[in-house]
């Protein structure tokens, strides 16, 4: 999910501002948090459609969005860089133990396993890689109250 989407529940009310031709909108609806504001959003249009029995909607590839970034400080950054190499080392760790029981079954579960090993390392080394930034920021003071707050 990316920060401009909104997630939706089932009989909410949202008001389509803009239709795209890759299957996603942009609508509005009175805020969850701070209520008499309005808050805006992607969703995929086919939340707009009764679901058809044995019909499985899947997510429509975003090619169009609001602009929205997203600014990670460096302790954030930390901290999910350290997420990131705990889930690397256990799903790693799993699917090795997992080809170790499955020996039995053959080479080519085997090598199934060693490669979901390395698309995980790939993966969290990606994810690092975006995380890092090439200077450290220094960190910033923000007022809260009349007071310095970090």
């Amino acid at each position: 999910m990316l920060p401009d989407e909104l997630v939706l529940s089932l009989g909410e009310k949202v008001t389509v501002v803009r239709s795209f031709d890759d299957g996603w909108c942009i609508v509005g609806r009175d805020s969850v948090v701070t209520p008499g504001e309005i808050e805006m959003g992607a969703v995929p249009a086919w939340s707009f459609v009764k679901p058809v029995k044995g019909l499985k909607a899947s997510r429509p590839m975003r090619t169009t969005s609001l602009g929205v970034t997203v600014e990670i400080d460096d302790r954030l950054r930390r901290r999910l860089r350290r997420g990131g190499e705990r889930l690397r080392v256990n799903v790693r760790a799993y699917l090795l133990s997992a080809a170790d029981d499955v020996d039995a079954a053959g080479d080519k579960v085997r090598d199934l396993c060693d490669r979901a090993v390395d698309r995980v390392d790939s993966v969290v080394a990606t994810v690092n890689d975006r995380l890092d930034t090439e200077e450290p920021q220094r960190p910033q003071l923000h007022l809260v109250a009349g007071r310095e707050a970090s």
